[in-house]
């Protein structure tokens, strides 16, 4: 199995199990900061966005394109 393929299996089981574990915390009553889950989804999305080559717009740059 590619170094990839691994590091991709990785990154989905990391986003999975975290939204998991957050869906039965908020069962239970707890609650878990938005900064947290945002953060977290960021970062593992970046990785597989870098790992892939994915270009991510932001949207100063769409805006900028629509107006250019």
């Amino acid at each position: 199995m590619r170094k990839r393929t691994k590091f991709t299996i990785l990154s989905i089981f990391n986003l999975t199990w975290y939204a998991v574990v957050v869906l039965i915390l908020n069962a239970c009553g707890h609650t878990v900061d938005t900064e947290l889950t945002v953060g977290w989804f960021a970062a593992w999305t970046a990785e597989l966005a870098i790992l892939y080559g994915i270009k991510v717009k932001s949207k100063e740059t769409s805006d900028e394109d629509a107006q250019g």
